[in-house]
């Protein structure tokens, strides 16, 4: 627990506090106002509001949510066994038993929890070790039947943990067919003889024990033996389909060649399993993600009832999944075992296959019928990306029952932006092919579908064996590269404008408060269902790692440098002063300078203030003096017009370039530097292309920029 908060406050906070404390230093020495706090309020809100929301979370409710609140022993069993705290099972059952000694179901459920602690509890210091033996010897000399049965029982269980061999003599020697959870166990120790096995398990349920237990076991029997109308056979009699989970239903069905029935059963589990948290949580999720990747579409949105039918669609498909699996199961034997090959194997072929391939079909229906609608590389992303969330919505409503509600937090963040980069992983390569190359289709569109397999198999993998490390630099990798998608697709639409902007501020601000309320509903509903039996709340160790991943995400989702034309290559950096600089797009800001170089030209031209309009930015290709390049290519050239022009070497020169010397937030206080270039011919700046007709003349001070 430790390293993986180490890890992520290494890899998620320690980058962003440099930006934070370089952007500081920055604003102290060109700011004309002392207010520190200025700074803060201006430029880091999402921040604010993260730590206004996570840690008043934390403060509040470990206050409210301490008293024991559980009505009755059943409630409070209920809750212990969803939690699997078998020691505090074995200490109630042993008051019940104090309390009422020849209660057979009280003893067995002592006996049965007992041996569930592992080895290494009971040899613990904190554990009290009631002395099983000594108090059941007792029973062995009472004369009462119901003693002799719950001793008979005692002797049979504790050797069924320890000495299967000798459980099995007993059974036979004692005669304890006609004691209540005997014969369950007797079946499993001849599970390998279906008739046998079936005998003992109905013997269990005429005697009344464990009923619903012994039906499930003679179901994934009749599985493991291919009777599958045996299993058929028990789920359709309406006097015991109720003992059976749902889950195992849909096997039983689609083994039986009923694969429709099997799909229903599935969208019925998915409708009775889901708790009402589980569901806000999902759709306040798949909101949050939803509005994000519709608001990223800035240039031709398309339509939300299109998105809307695009998002049911990938969720109707969610459960279509589950009889892949079933396939892959139980005719293919194929399935996690354990083993670390075989285990690597089905992440990607069993789990990834599956799943990117799903996810797929919804954006084909796009391609084959409405490609109309994919009039820019966004598109791509965006449908497959509302695809995918469906299929994530429809997951984790199935995730968030209440034994793992400390995963709603995680499954917003990683589990998410991992489905999103999957997707969008296979439909990158038809960007390329389209937009990019221009051919090539046979190599880059399966290359993709490839990578987004084995990324999500690999994904998967890192979580099944725990490599926490890893795991944390993957999904930064995968993070970083998911934006890169982002950028290119908007960098290439045909619909791009500079005049159309990003709002980096309400973006970043959006996913901090968005993702913060996640948090803080986990955190709130978590501490209510553990602490009010004091019991440990996973959610308050990774609370305060949260608030590191949520700036990371905040600052990063909002930041992106949109170039005309521009395809960026892979950054995996962990931070820079690029990332974390103010908006990359001056379109339509106004500006006043003036001379700042000592050349005689510069001073000449600009020795007294001038003004002008930023009306739009280009990529020029220069050669280099002061670096080993032959050429440099710059995307943050700012083309400005004047409002007065000015007349140099018998010419009326109306727009100059400016490049700004700093890329950061003190690029409004004013006092910023420039480089500023003549343009020789303005009929260059019509290209598409770099531009490199230009002349450097020097530098220049910006003392004002303001909105047009």
């Amino acid at each position: 627990m430790v390293l993986t908060i180490s890890i992520y406050f290494i890899i998620f906070f320690l980058p962003s506090l440099a930006v934070f404390i370089y952007k500081a230093i920055e604003w102290k020495k060109k700011s004309n106002r002392s207010s520190f706090y200025s700074f803060i309020a201006s430029e880091y809100k999402s921040v604010i509001f993260v730590i206004i929301i996570v840690i008043p979370t934390l403060f509040i409710s470990s206050k409210a949510f301490r008293k024991e609140e559980f009505k009755n022993n059943k409630e409070l069993i209920e809750y212990y066994k969803k939690t699997k705290n078998y020691q505090k099972l074995e200490k109630i059952y042993t008051d019940l038993v104090l309390l009422d000694s020849l209660n057979i179901s009280n003893n067995y459920n002592r006996i049965y929890y007992h041996y569930k602690i592992t080895k290494s509890l009971q040899n613990s210091k904190n554990y009290n070790d009631f002395d099983m033996n000594s108090f059941y010897k007792n029973f062995e000399s009472n004369t009462n039947i119901k003693s002799n049965e719950i001793y008979n029982l005692y002797l049979f269980i504790s050797n069924y943990f320890n000495d299967k061999v000798k459980a099995k003599e007993i059974y036979f020697e004692k005669n304890l067919s006609k004691i209540k959870y005997t014969n369950y166990y007797m079946s499993l120790l001849i599970k390998n003889d279906f008739e046998k096995s079936k005998h003992y398990l109905l013997k269990e349920i005429e005697n009344n024990g464990l009923v619903k237990t012994s039906y499930i076991q003679l179901a994934n029997l009749s599985i493991t033996n291919k009777k599958y109308n045996v299993a058929y056979k028990i789920i359709s009699n309406k006097n015991t389909e109720n003992y059976i989970p749902l889950y195992l239903k849909a096997n039983i069905e689609f083994l039986n060649g009923h694969y429709l029935k099997s799909l229903i059963t599935e969208y019925y589990r998915s409708y009775k399993e889901t708790t009402k948290i589980g569901f806000v949580a999902a759709f306040l999720i798949m909101l949050i993600w939803f509005v994000f990747l519709y608001r990223m579409d800035i240039y031709e949105k398309e339509k939300i009832s299109l998105l809307v039918f695009i998002f049911v669609f990938g969720a109707l498909l969610a459960n279509v999944s589950l009889l892949v699996y079933d396939y892959f199961h139980f005719y293919l034997n194929f399935y996690l075992t354990g083993n670390k090959i075989n285990d690597l194997l089905f992440a990607i072929f069993g789990i990834g296959f599956i799943e990117e391939t799903i996810k797929l079909i919804p954006f084909l229906f796009i391609y084959l019928f409405l490609r109309k609608q994919l009039n820019e590389p966004y598109d791509y992303l965006l449908f497959i990306m509302i695809s995918a969330l469906g299929f994530s919505f429809v997951e984790n409503m199935m995730y968030f029952d209440k034994g793992v509600i400390h995963t709603i937090s995680v499954r917003a963040v990683v589990s998410s932006i991992a489905h999103l980069f999957f997707s969008a992983t296979l439909v990158y390569g038809i960007i390329l092919y389209k937009y990019k190359y221009k051919k090539l289709a046979w190599f880059f569109v399966p290359l993709y579908y490839i990578l987004a397999i084995l990324s999500h198999g690999f994904f998967d993998y890192f979580l099944f064996f725990n490599y926490e490390i890893i795991f944390a630099f993957y999904f930064l990798i995968i993070t970083k590269i998911f934006l890169t998608y982002i950028n290119n697709a908007l960098n290439n639409s045909s619909f791009f404008d500079y005049h159309i902007k990003l709002n980096t501020k309400k973006t970043r601000q959006f996913l901090a408060v968005g993702l913060s309320v996640i948090f803080a509903l986990e955190h709130f509903y978590s501490s209510w269902y553990y602490n009010r039996n004091s019991l440990y709340n996973q959610s308050d160790i990774f609370l305060l790692p949260s608030i590191f991943v949520l700036i990371f995400l905040a600052d990063n989702f909002s930041h992106f440098d949109l170039v005309k034309g521009k395809w960026k290559i892979f950054d995996l950096t962990l931070n820079s002063k690029k990332l974390y600089s103010s908006e990359g797009n001056y379109i339509n800001y106004r500006i006043l300078f003036l001379a700042h170089s000592n050349g005689k030209t510069i001073k000449k031209l600009f020795s007294e203030n001038k003004r002008g309009l930023i009306i739009d930015r280009i990529s020029i290709i220069y050669s280099s003096l002061w670096t080993k390049k032959d050429t440099i290519i710059e995307n943050d050239w700012y083309v400005v017009q004047l409002e007065e022009p000015i007349k140099f070497e018998n010419k009326t020169i109306t727009k100059l370039v400016i490049n700004f010397e700093s890329k950061a937030v003190t690029l409004f206080l004013n006092n910023e530097k420039a480089y500023l270039m003549l343009i020789n011919n303005e009929d260059e700046l019509k290209l598409d292309n770099y531009r490199t007709n230009f002349r450097l003349l020097g530098r220049i001070d910006i003392l004002k920029v303001i909105r047009a």
